[in-house]
């Protein structure tokens, strides 16, 4: 299988941008080796920071794995199951409670695994979003 220059450019990319992560977090963990008091902030942020480059590690195997042919498992799915499952879902991830006011009846063929994937990620962004203001 031939690399691309696209495909050059993206690990390429990926790469400074884990780096500069890693530059991050190993500078803040210097200083809370020499803070005797390890301030709660330089925590937060270097943990801030790990989850950005897990992110990023899970965009990139999420990219590597849609090249593979059995990277969508359809199945015939209920629609109204999967709608409160992801609600469910979402509520466990924070403090925020989500209710379904409605969800559409039937059936479809879907990947269950990677909607729930997409959905959670919503969220969290939803969470990052506002949890930045």
């Amino acid at each position: 299988m031939a690399i691309t220059q696209i495909q050059r450019e993206f690990v390429k990319d990926a790469s400074h941008k884990l780096r500069d992560l890693i530059t991050v977090c190993r500078g803040h963990l210097e200083l809370l080796w020499d803070d005797p008091n390890h301030d709660r902030r330089t925590i937060a942020l270097v943990i801030d920071e790990l989850e950005r480059m897990g992110r990023m590690v899970d965009r990139m195997q999420l990219l590597a794995e849609a090249q593979q042919p059995d990277f969508l498992r359809l199945e015939l799915t209920d629609v109204e199951l999967v709608t409160h499952e992801l609600a469910a879902r979402a509520s466990a991830l924070g403090s925020r409670r989500w209710l379904v006011d409605h969800a559409a009846e039937g059936r479809v063929v879907v990947d269950q695994h990677r909607l729930t994937e997409a959905a959670m990620a919503l969220v969290q962004k939803r969470r990052e979003a506002h949890a930045g203001r």
